[in-house]
């Protein structure tokens, strides 16, 4: 795993409200349970940045799912019933993305995936070994206390803009613990 580089100048603000857009569009309005747990509690919800209207659960959007000759996982998993986040495709996603990534490779992904990561959400620990190639990951937004990312033995931090990259053997997890979302974008190339 290693940091490459920090294209935070090359992040629109556009990105990350097209990613929550999506998220809000995807789910049934339920409030999070997370909240709803901690009603009670005396703490200072609005300065914490609670927002009981954002979308809960793990939403992705991906540019296109990648076929079987790219090594995904299409064969072995049905990607609606077993993959933990809700997942929509929308071709856009290449074209919001296209300067950061030419900018670190001058070449275009395969695939490229958004992630909102909502309070009290988690990625297991796991590798992408049906994905060929290494693995790429953005964050759109800076760490906000609770948010971990986990790659080979190591607690990420990182802020804005910051992009690591790491084999897709290398076990990785992420847990959102805090109260704002968590929103990155990932890629792969072949």
């Amino acid at each position: 795993m290693e940091k490459l580089d920090n294209v935070s100048e090359l992040i629109e603000d556009f990105l990350i409200d097209f990613i929550i857009d999506n998220a809000k569009q995807t789910y049934k309005f339920q409030p999070n349970p997370i909240y709803e747990k901690w009603r009670k509690v005396n703490i200072p919800r609005l300065e914490l940045g609670y927002n009981e209207s954002d979308p809960y659960g793990l939403f992705e959007v991906w540019n296109r799912i990648p076929n079987k000759s790219e090594g995904s996982l299409e064969e072995e998993m049905d990607w609606k019933v077993l993959y933990p986040a809700e997942i929509t495709v929308n071709p856009l996603v290449a074209d919001l993305c296209e300067p950061f990534i030419t900018h670190l490779f001058n070449d275009t992904a395969i695939w490229i995936k958004t992630t909102y990561q909502s309070a009290g959400q988690m990625y297991p620990i796991h590798t992408d070994g049906g994905l060929s190639g290494g693995r790429y990951y953005l964050f759109l937004q800076d760490q906000m206390p609770g948010q971990f990312f986990y790659v080979d033995g190591e607690n990420l931090k990182w802020k804005r803009g910051d992009v690591y990259s790491w084999d897709n053997s290398m076990y990785h997890c992420s847990a959102n613990a805090g109260v704002y979302p968590k929103i990155a974008v990932g890629w792969g190339f072949q």
